[in-house]
């Protein structure tokens, strides 16, 4: 509960007033709005009214006691101004939601005449937006992001979907100002709440519907609003694109005008974040300049985002689906499905090979061949469009815009007469010549009578233009001067006049160019070539660029390591160097890459799109692997094209250099389990081979793994053929597996003397569990042999080995006072 009041003028701004106090005592302004709302604190002041944090009165003690009054006010009184207020504000005093604060009541404070002040009361929400956030300078994750996005989605879903309660059609709410000062987290259970419905931006365009169906143009913010709703329209998938644009936001911490293109009219947000590829291909199509082109609706958009989702965790049906929602056409889909494939053999399970990198051709080279996702029943779902019949046509102009019209053409005939005037006395030779400020005087007129005739060119026009060209309008006419003759002196520049020159463009020393010749010797040209690291020009970044193909190979490393030197300006140039068909050159940009580090982050998507192609080149993939490793991707966006190579990969270099990648990102268990759960039950020998290999490579990290081959192994028609491998990777697991050799023990001949030597191979660490199978053992030939499993592992089994020579059983006495007396310790009791 609130002890002092704050004075609702900001002029005034006065704190610290009693509540018995009924006027502020500085300025005499009532400190009560609505008879039972009292201000506690300013919270905004904007250009049509403030906010502040109100008490409400009638709830004392409750949690609905602090509430949100927001001020609208207008110089306008009308009758008309006054209806569309009180409609668009009973409207939003129906939205009941839970992602929504509740709005509780709408009403005016002085009413009679200009200014107007109304104020709208709203529940409030103990959190912070989630432009804090990025004010803080941090991030979302791709996690965070999608949860945030598929939570307003549902919001954007319900007011999409309202219906007029009098004549049962869609009846919209647009909101129209989506983005993150716009979204609140609720710090009790992080919820997001959509916040600020903008009314007081909706007394600025209202537009009405043929149909009698209304929505209102908000007031938008440059980067967030779509290009349709800077001209005054507006409907659901407005809201869309201002979503998708506040989804890379959160992810980037850009802001949205850099992540937007102007010239080709595309989201370019792959240069900052890299999503997966059906996520991606959801974004770039809510993001489409278009309104025809975008998802139409927040209801198939979170049937888009849960395809998407399912797509990313290795469903190929999901991705069929997810291009069959989005319509793609066979331009789109051959811009991110690999060269020769089909969408058939996609569903099939070449997801996994697909990469980030390919959703940017997507929305960049194929948005003008992309179908039109508004089919025709969706088209008539939505017949409260906001931009209506009357509206389509040209838009009649008001009396400004008329006389900005005139005076514009005006002043366009005026400069193209005088154009054309200079041009005739050109051509008459009457046009006095300007100042000479070389010369310091005015050339002498010429006149017709002194004027010689000009020989005529043999590749002259055969005609003269009417017109002056455009340049001669828009620019002074340029007179040809004659040349000075052979004889005169040299004109000097005048010393009042300082001649401006141009700074010269660096060039690359001719020592370097002349020690590049491939005449020279290895170091030598090498010394070069680090040399030009240090220009840091557009010449020495293609000179190096070029010697990435040279013939010798301590060239061609040398060249990638001077551009790794050079950091940021040689990041672009090694990205042009893995295009290449040369494989040495492409295996030393990689690991230069590599070197630069985070940096070079955009070069991810083709190093993921190379771990497509067949592995040819081992020691190429090493070097794009550890190039990945370095650049760290996220989970989500690196496993799949992993496990692709995974499965096709011959080489234990390269199934060793995945489980390096797997283990420095790291990769959780939940995101690798499913593939490797469908290789190890599948039919396909070769996929059941490398996962075990994979999971040996891990080590003591596939423990949680354990649990799926145990089940394999309770398996009775598993051949013994599988059997072994399984093994074998459990025992790669170390220390950590120990509870299940023991079970292992008394299984069958195979499982027993895997165990044997799973015991012998750990050594000290096994003594705990052979002192457990020991003391519960009955069999005397058992305990024999436990024994000597303790004989392998040395003087650390010394403990172990003298209580067993106290033993009951004289031949298991025996045996152990042997393997004391082969240690030769002299320790014993």
């Amino acid at each position: 509960m609130a002890t002092t009041l704050l004075c609702p003028n900001f002029r005034c701004a006065h704190t610290g007033i009693a509540l018995e106090q009924t006027h502020c005592p500085k300025c005499s302004t009532p400190l009560s709005l609505g008879q039972h709302y009292h201000l506690l604190r300013a919270l905004s002041q904007g250009g049509m009214g403030s906010t502040y944090l109100a008490e409400d009165s009638r709830f004392r003690g409750s949690r609905s006691e602090r509430c949100v009054i927001k001020e609208i006010k207008s110089e306008h009184h009308d009758k008309d101004f006054v209806a569309m207020l009180q409609r668009e504000a009973g409207g939003l005093l129906q939205l009941r939601h839970t992602g929504i604060p509740a709005y509780r009541d709408f009403f005016e404070a002085s009413p009679g005449g200009p200014p107007s002040r109304w104020f709208l009361v709203q529940e409030a929400i103990e959190g912070e937006t989630l432009q804090a956030k990025l004010t803080e300078g941090e991030v979302f994750t791709l996690e965070e992001g999608i949860d945030i996005f598929r939570q307003v989605l549902e919001i954007l879903q319900y007011l999409h979907e309202l219906k007029d309660p009098e004549t049962g059609r869609l009846a919209p709410v647009i909101h129209l100002d989506i983005k993150p000062d716009n979204l609140m987290r609720r710090s009790s259970d992080g919820r997001i709440f959509l916040i600020d419905f903008g009314v007081a931006s909706q007394l600025q365009h209202t537009i009405q519907g043929s149909k009698g169906a209304k929505a209102s143009v908000y007031g938008y913010t440059l980067g967030f609003a779509p290009f349709e709703q800077t001209l005054g329209y507006a409907a659901p998938s407005s809201d869309l694109y201002s979503l998708a644009m506040t989804l890379l936001v959160l992810l980037t911490g850009e802001s949205p005008l850099a992540l937007f293109d102007p010239i080709e009219q595309t989201a370019r947000f792959h240069r900052y974040v890299s999503l997966p590829t059906p996520l991606a291909l959801l974004v770039s199509r809510m993001l489409r300049v278009n309104m025809k082109e975008r998802v139409a609706s927040a209801r198939e958009v979170l049937l888009c985002l849960n395809l998407a989702l399912a797509a990313i965790e290795g469903d190929g049906k999901a991705l069929q689906s997810l291009m069959d929602t989005l319509k793609l056409s066979q331009t789109l889909q051959g811009a991110i499905l690999p060269d020769g494939s089909s969408v058939p053999h996609l569903a099939n399970g070449a997801m996994e090979s697909m990469v980030l990198a390919k959703a940017e051709t997507v929305a960049s080279s194929a948005q003008n061949a992309t179908p039109s996702l508004e089919s025709p029943s969706a088209a008539s779902e939505f017949p409260a469009l906001v931009v209506p019949s009357s509206l389509s046509q040209h838009p009649k102009m008001t009396g400004p815009s008329r006389f900005a019209v005139g005076i514009l053409l005006l002043v366009v005939f005026s400069a193209g007469w005088l154009g054309s005037r200079l041009f005739s006395d050109l051509d008459r030779g009457g046009l006095e010549r300007p100042y000479n400020r070389s010369l310091g005087k005015a050339p002498a007129r010429e006149t017709p009578s002194t004027k010689q005739p000009m020989p005529p060119s043999k590749k002259a026009p055969l005609y003269r233009p009417l017109t002056p060209p455009i340049s001669s309008v828009l620019s002074p006419p340029v007179v040809r001067r004659e040349s000075p003759s052979p004889t005169s002196a040299p004109i000097a520049p005048s010393p009042q006049i300082p001649v401006k020159r141009r700074a010269p463009v660096p060039a690359i020393p001719a020592q370097i160019l002349e020690d590049l010749k491939p005449s020279y010797s290895l170091s030598v040209r090498s010394y070069a070539l680090r040399s030009l690291s240090r220009l840091r020009t557009k010449a020495s970044l293609q000179l190096l660029f070029e010697h990435l193909s040279d013939r010798q190979l301590r060239i061609r490393k040398v060249a990638a390591e001077s551009l790794a030197q050079m950091g940021e300006p040689g990041i672009d140039t090694l990205i042009q160097a893995l295009k290449l068909r040369d494989n040495k050159a492409r295996r030393y940009a990689a690991e230069a890459l590599g070197k630069i580090g985070s940096p070079a982050r955009r070069a991810l998507p083709l190093l993921l799109l190379a771990l497509e192609e067949p592995v040819k080149d081992i020691r190429m993939t090493l070097s794009f692997l550890h190039a990945i490793r370095m650049l760290k991707p996220t989970p989500y966006e690196v496993w799949p094209p992993l496990h692709g190579m995974l499965r096709v990969s011959f080489s234990s270099d390269v199934r060793a250099a995945i489980a390096k990648v797997i283990l420095e990102l790291p990769i959780p268990k939940k995101v690798i389990f499913p593939d490797i759960q469908k290789d190890l039950t599948g039919k396909h020998h070769w996929f059941f081979r490398n996962a075990l290999s994979l999971l040996e490579h891990l080590r003591g990290d596939g423990i949680g793994f354990l649990p799926l081959l145990q089940e394999l192994l309770r398996d009775p028609k598993l051949p013994h053929g599988k059997r072994y491998p399984i093994f074998s990777a459990i025992l790669h697991f170390g220390p950590k597996a120990l509870p299940f050799w023991e079970e292992q023990y008394y299984g069958d001949t195979i499982a027993h003397q895997t165990a044997v030597g799973a015991f012998t191979k750990m050594k000290a660490a096994s003594l705990p569990s052979l002192t457990r199978l020991f003391a519960a053992e009955k069999d005397a030939n058992k305990r024999e042999e436990i024994i000597r499993i303790a004989g392998y592992i040395g003087k650390d089994a010394l403990p172990f080995l003298q209580k067993a020579a106290k033993d009951t059983e004289p031949s298991v006495q025996r045996a152990a006072e042997r393997l004391l007396e082969r240690l030769d310790t002299g320790n014993r009791p």
